[in-house]
């Protein structure tokens, strides 16, 4: 008589879990934000425009990193803070090939990295590339960026832009 019970038990708070995970989605608008801040090293003497949304907060601290360093692992490392991502983020470098948050193989770009927090189902991904074709691997990716990437989530928001040879990505919640 116990195991019937218990089995009955767990299997409703496993269920009241998985129903719980994807419910957020269902209140949510389809609301998606795409910022277009271009910049270039021409303009790269010119003041960022304002930062408002939490993609537009992290590139802006991109625009400020990318002056001093150029490895695209220790650019990611600067932006994978809690203090300004809101996340604990892991960082690691990325080749050619399939990545998080695309719906097809991304290439393009000869140095990469990744950061993205440790637990995998908050809709956050970003990536540093370096390129020698920075505008055709921005078209690349906004045309392959897909929010829904995870299952029961969606990132509200996905910035892309250029900032010399580098590229600059992330999908993130407005959170």
């Amino acid at each position: 008589m116990k195991k019937p019970i218990a089995l009955i038990l767990c299997t409703a708070i496993l269920s009241t879990g998985l129903f719980t995970a994807c419910s957020k989605e269902d209140s949510k608008d389809d609301n998606t934000s795409e910022s277009k801040v271009e910049s270039s090293q021409e303009d790269a003497d010119e003041t960022l425009p304002e930062a408002n949304t939490p993609g537009t907060k992290i590139y802006a601290q991109f625009y400020q990193n990318v002056k001093d360093e150029k490895d695209v692992v220790k650019l990611a490392e600067s932006l994978a803070s809690e203090k300004i991502t809101g996340y604990d983020c892991g960082v690691m470098e990325v080749e050619p090939g399939y990545l998080n948050g695309f719906t097809d193989t991304v290439d393009g770009f000869s140095e990469g990295s990744m950061f993205s927090p440790y637990i995998g189902s908050v809709p956050f991904v970003g990536y540093v590339f370096k390129s020698d074709d920075p505008a055709a691997l921005k078209d690349k990716l906004l045309s392959l960026a897909d929010p829904r990437w995870n299952i029961c989530t969606e990132a509200d928001e996905t910035v892309c832009e250029v900032n010399g040879d580098y590229v600059f990505f992330v999908m993130c919640p407005n959170e």
